[in-house]
């Protein structure tokens, strides 16, 4: 775990410190935004129903967290990111996202080591110190659609409502899913991308329900949908940074890499959204 650590922190960040980019829908068989492409298997299943179901399980994963808030609430910020990880291994137990106990523990124990909750305010932060450690990793296609999908967190939302936040960020997500769909990639590139949209399209659906964030909570959105996506990041890139280290970057771990990118994701969001909350 401390190998892991210390790849990413050297390749990822310039400085000491280190970052986590730390609807309720429950039925993770539900393809909200389907993707077909991938012809690889990993365990069972293929690389195109993990990606397809990044975002209805971002939101059963999500639902389940905030489920347990009053006991989270309690904690401080490290045990809450430890306590986190360990309910969503719990919750995906037996699921196509099940993480082994292994698995878990380093990253709980990543995730325990420090906290920059500041950096979870902008993907773009965590897009632009990741990208010039994987310039030769990813596929300039996959590099340029990361560009755009970055830049819907650079449009003005100022005085809009939260549905209308979410509707915007559904609509040009959504629009970038189906270049996603129309474009052939080759089975080892095209999974941070793809999981990178699922997460905010589902993210965009969770926030938009008045079931955590009322009606006049306009600008919640923009203060967490965008925790989602930082954490995705985070979670991929720290898989990858230590496979580049231990030369073992392939298609075998797209599985683990997603996985790793789903639960960061989840626990971004809920740790913001505590954060909102004054906790």
């Amino acid at each position: 775990m401390k190998k892991l650590f210390l790849g990413v922190t050297v390749l990822l960040f310039a400085s000491s410190w280190v970052w986590i980019a730390c609807q309720k829908e429950t039925n993770l068989t539900t393809n909200t935004v389907k993707m077909d492409y991938f012809a690889n298997e990993i365990g069972g299943n293929t690389i195109a129903n993990l990606i397809s179901e990044c975002g209805n399980a971002h939101n059963s994963g999500l639902s389940y967290l905030l489920g347990h808030i009053t006991d989270i609430a309690e904690l401080s910020d490290e045990e809450r990111t430890k306590t986190c990880a360990f309910l969503l291994q719990e919750h995906f137990k037996n699921t196509i996202f099940e993480c082994t106990d292994e698995e878990i523990s380093d990253l709980a124990n990543c995730l325990d080591l420090s906290i920059d909750a500041d950096v979870l305010n902008d993907p773009n932060v965590v897009w632009e110190k990741i990208r010039p450690n994987l310039e030769n990793t990813l596929s300039s296609r996959e590099i340029d659609m990361m560009n755009k999908a970055d830049a819907i967190f650079d449009l003005d939302f100022t005085g809009k409502s939260k549905v209308n936040i979410c509707e915007t960020i559904l609509y040009e997500t959504r629009a970038l899913i189906e270049d996603y769909n129309n474009t052939n990639w080759s089975k080892d590139e095209g999974d941070l991308i793809g999981g990178f949209l699922t997460i905010i399209e589902g993210s965009a659906r969770f926030w938009k329900d008045d079931s955590y964030l009322g009606p006049t909570e306009n600008q919640a959105p923009v203060i967490i949908i965008p925790a989602d996506a930082a954490g995705y990041i985070a979670g991929w890139g720290a898989e990858v940074l230590d496979d580049i280290q231990k030369k073992k970057l392939d298609a075998s771990g797209q599985k683990r890499r997603i996985t790793k990118g789903l639960y960061w994701a989840c626990i971004a969001s809920g740790i913001k959204y505590f954060k909102y909350l004054g906790l």
